[in-house]
């Protein structure tokens, strides 16, 4: 049980020195990835990669060539899906 905490200890140090990391270089994610994908942020790997499927066949630009918006949130479900 001890170990358990401190390694939930450990890895909330390492999430929060991260975190200042990516901050102390100008990075930041100010969006929800989670909800860019439409899923819950407990969701597992396969549902993720079904709904980046699915959002990307429908907002691909080859598809939708007149609609800008369409590319900007294609670019969005891109990234969300990388991190």
């Amino acid at each position: 049980m001890v170990a358990f905490f401190m390694l939930l200890a450990f890895l909330k140090y390492r999430e929060e020195s991260f975190r200042a990391y990516n901050i102390s270089k100008g990075k930041t994610i100010e969006e929800d990835l989670y909800a860019t994908l439409g899923v819950h942020y407990t969701a597992p790997i396969n549902e993720i990669k079904s709904a980046y499927k699915n959002l990307a066949a429908e907002l691909h630009p080859d598809k939708n060539p007149d609609c800008e918006d369409c590319k900007e949130k294609f670019e969005a479900v891109a990234k969300a899906y990388e991190i």
